[in-house]
């Protein structure tokens, strides 16, 4: 009878893939020499399946943790990313994942555990109210939406980080003098930071945050992003058929077919409606500390502070409530001044100035209007985006059937009105 340490690698691989969690996989390993061994040498080829296998999502995860570890490390040095910041960098083809790859996604892959059993299943958080379809036959298809969509939320906040970031810059040849002077002191008005007049001149140059008058004029920063949300929408069409159409009769399809163009426009839909359920949602994330709060972590660049934050997790996802984030400390010199730390504010003071203006929608939402007019002629307005909020207040049926992909003829009347 053979021994255990005669057995063929392939066995032992199989073994690994078994495991039920990452932090069993490397017990396992620990548990003798020959496994260790076998682990170190052939890391990628037995964590990448077992990745596949147990994380929902996990490319887009993937992809998401290396784009936040780029900006987070520019972030310790005192400079901005690299803008763009290319992705095709991030997974280049026969990348291999690394240890630290895999602890920085099973933390990624427990967040989203959390915000998925918040939104889902605790009563107490009256946002969507999920529950109400978790035994449906498509219940697998509404989880993988859902994770996506938040994925895409925190790697298009890391990706144009430094588009976002740049317009606020305090230094260089075009900066106004006296330019966001003593931001941090400034009076709050309507939870936000005033802006003076001229300084809401000069942030209008810059195409990202006045859309009226640059209709078409987005850089490259942009353009990397469209390219790769395209190309993931190509790559589902191939493997998937949507039912029927999931954009408009009134939509006119630009290079892109009309499944492409069918789980394009269903993908970003779904990211809207995630931006409100999650990044404005107020009961979601709270900053006020708490001494018990258990030590989980994960770094993310949200989408209306584009800064990177450290969002703290408690230890069980079914725990309810717990779910924290905070600030990275102040303090970071370069590219991150001050009014990098109060970006939100003065987003919403400009995104209210330009209301008021008559000009543009909600500012850190840009790409999404860059997707539907540039592939499907549709414009972003302001009806739009008070129709997402509208849903994301309450309309437990037709969230459901956003996420689960079985669109009806109402879904879209939120933004149509």
């Amino acid at each position: 009878m053979a021994s255990f340490h005669s057995l063929p690698n392939e066995i032992f691989r199989h073994i690994f893939w078994q495991c039920d969690s990452f932090s069993q996989l490397v017990s396992l390993a620990r548990s003798c020499k020959r496994l260790y061994e076998l682990y170190t040498r052939d890391m990628h080829s037995i964590m990448y399946p077992f990745a596949q296998r147990h994380i929902l999502n996990f490319d887009d995860a993937w992809v998401t943790v290396r784009a936040t570890r780029k900006v987070v490390k520019c972030y310790a040095s005192g400079r901005l990313p690299q803008n763009p910041l290319k992705l095709r960098t991030l997974r280049p083809p026969g990348e291999r994942i690394t240890l630290d790859d895999m602890k920085d996604i099973s933390e990624w892959d427990h967040l989203l555990d959390c915000i998925e059993n918040t939104l889902l299943t605790d009563a107490s958080v009256d946002v969507t109210g999920l529950e109400v379809v978790r035994h449906r036959a498509n219940w697998t298809a509404l989880r993988r939406n859902l994770r996506r969509s938040i994925c895409r939320l925190f790697l298009i906040g890391a990706v144009l980080c430094p588009t976002y970031q740049e317009p606020f810059q305090t230094t260089g040849p075009n900066v106004p003098a006296g330019f966001l002077e003593d931001c941090a002191y400034r009076l709050v008005k309507d939870g936000v930071r005033v802006l003076v007049e001229d300084e809401i001149q000069h942030l209008l140059t810059y195409p990202v945050l006045n859309r009226t008058v640059h209709y078409n004029a987005y850089g490259p920063d942009f353009d990397v992003l469209v390219d790769y949300l395209v190309a993931q929408a190509r790559s589902r069409a191939q493997r998937e058929t949507p039912p029927s159409p999931m954009y408009p009769p009134e939509a006119v399809l630009n290079g892109v077919d009309s499944n492409t163009g069918s789980i394009l426009y269903a993908e970003t839909v779904q990211c809207i409606l995630a931006y409100y359920l999650i990044v404005c949602n107020r009961t979601l994330f709270t900053r006020q500390m708490n001494d018990s709060l258990p030590t989980r972590k994960v770094m993310a660049v949200f989408m209306d502070s584009f800064l990177p934050e450290e969002i703290l997790m408690p230890d069980s996802s079914q725990t309810r409530d717990l779910l924290r984030y905070r600030e990275l400390p102040a303090g970071a010199t370069g590219g991150w001044g001050t009014p990098s730390r109060f970006l939100n504010d003065l987003l919403r003071y400009l995104f209210v100035s330009l209301v008021r203006r008559g000009l543009g929608s909600n500012l850190p939402l840009q790409i999404f209007q860059v997707l539907r007019d540039r592939f499907f002629g549709l414009r972003f307005s302001a009806e739009i985006v008070h129709g997402f909020l509208l849903m994301s207040q309450g309309d437990r049926e037709s969230i459901a059937q956003i996420y689960a992909d079985e669109w009806s003829d109402g879904v879209e009347d939120y933004w149509r009105r």
